[in-house]
């Protein structure tokens, strides 16, 4: 600690030499600050994280990308040929010239065909599941939108605010493409309000959000 109007500070020697200290009482520190001037603007204090600079190693991000890729292409490509392997399967055992006891076997269905109808089947909560699809359009295209905006410039750090108030304007636009999804989709499942299912859309998660914060 220093004493009272007292510019003498106490260094790292001079702790190191007093020794440790017994705690009893308020524990008194003080630190110094030094200030140093810099070339760079106000304006442009975020270009070092914003633009890359030589020292940025860019071929780890492209390993890591170009590994993530190759990831999901050969999972797709294993889900594939199973899916595949099991339906050329079945088809074979469709097309195959049975015998009577085959044939009474061979109607009762099995395999896919078990859920071949269940496709045009309208779910339960189908109300639901529309204003859950509507709103996730609306924050995926937000999203793009936003990083779209920012890439650009539109949206940039350097600005206080700009970022929010772009993510707030391009989801409260993107309600447009929300109440069309969820009011198609619920026409496809043969709902009969679609006004209602526009305006939970609209009303229904901004509410709760809203209400829980």
């Amino acid at each position: 600690s220093c004493k009272a109007k007292s510019t003498k500070h106490i260094t790292y020697e001079m702790a190191k030499s007093a020794g440790p200290q017994r705690l009893k009482g308020d524990v008194q520190f003080t630190y110094d600050v030094e200030w140093e001037k810099s070339d760079v603007s106000f304006s442009h204090r975020w270009d070092v994280y914003l633009h890359q600079t030589k020292h940025d190693d860019t071929g780890v991000h492209w390993k890591a990308i170009c590994n993530a890729l190759f990831t999901v292409v050969s999972l797709f490509f294993i889900i594939a040929c199973v899916l595949v392997r099991n339906l050329k399967r079945d088809f074979a055992r469709y097309e195959q010239v049975l015998s009577e006891e085959g044939l009474e076997e061979s109607n009762e269905e099995s395999g896919w065909k078990l859920v071949h109808a269940d496709v045009f089947r309208p779910p339960e909560g189908a109300l639901f599941l529309s204003v859950i699809v509507g709103t996730g359009v609306q924050i995926l295209l937000m999203s793009l939108l936003t990083v779209i905006c920012a890439l650009i410039g539109f949206a940039s750090p350097n600005h206080r605010g700009h970022l929010v108030m772009a993510l707030l304007f391009n989801y409260e636009l993107m309600g447009i493409a929300a109440g069309f999804v969820a009011a198609r989709l619920y026409k496809t499942f043969k709902g009969k309000s679609w006004q209602k299912c526009t305006a939970v859309t609209a009303l229904g998660f901004p509410c709760i959000y809203f209400s829980i914060f």
